[in-house]
C-alpha cells in the first residue's frame, strides 16, 4: 500500500541496510511513494509477482520487503527472490521466515519451476541465508555476483523431510 512508504523509506534510508543493493532507491517520502506505486503497479501487471511489504506479527511494525520477481542473471528469464529488512529486525529470524514463506508461495500457488536469487560477493550472510533456504550455487550473473536456485523438486523433498 502506499501507505506503507514512510515505514519502507526507514529501510531503504538506512546505509547499512542498503549497502549490498545496486539500485537507486527513495530518499525521502514522496520518492517512497513513488517507488512503492511501481511495486504495486508490477504486482497487478506481472502475475503478482514483485515485492511484499514484511510486517512484523507481534508488533504491527512494517520491518521491510520481500518477493518475487522476474529477472535475468545472464543465462536467461527466471524467477527471483528479493528483499531487505530493518536493520533493527536483524538476526531475529525474520529474514529466513519470509524467504521460506515467498518460496512455498511461489511453489505451491504459483507453481513456478525454480526460483533464483542473487546478491554481490561480499554480502555474506545473504549467502548464508540463501544456502540455509536450500539453494544452490548456480555461477554468477553478469556483474560476477553470485547466483542461487532452487528448484521445485528440491524445495518440496527438503519440506517433506
Amino acid at each position: 500500500q502506499l501507505d506503507d512508504a514512510e515505514a519502507l523509506l526507514a529501510v531503504y534510508g538506512d546505509v547499512e541496510t542498503m549497502q549490498h543493493l545496486n539500485s537507486d532507491l527513495p530518499s525521502n517520502v514522496e520518492e517512497a511513494r513513488e517507488w512503492v506505486q511501481t511495486k504495486i503497479n508490477l504486482f497487478n501487471q506481472d502475475d503478482q509477482l514483485s515485492l511484499w511489504t514484511v510486517i512484523h506479527a507481534e508488533s504491527g511494525q512494517i520491518v521491510g520487503d520481500v518477493g518475487l520477481q522476474h529477472e535475468d542473471y545472464g543465462s536467461g528469464p527466471v524467477i527471483g527472490l528479493g528483499g531487505r529488512g530493518n536493520r533493527g529486525f536483524w538476526r531475529q529470524g525474520l529474514g529466513f521466515e519470509a524467504a521460506i514463506a515467498t518460496i512455498d508461495t511461489g511453489f505451491a500457488q504459483l507453481g513456478l519451476p525454480a526460483i533464483g536469487a542473487e546478491t554481490r560477493p561480499e554480502n555474506r550472510p545473504a549467502q548464508a541465508l540463501l544456502a540455509k533456504l536450500g539453494m544452490r550455487s548456480a555461477g554468477t550473473n553478469t556483474q560476477g555476483w553470485p547466483v542461487y536456485v532452487i528448484t521445485r523438486e528440491d524445495w518440496l523433498a527438503r519440506v517433506r523431510r
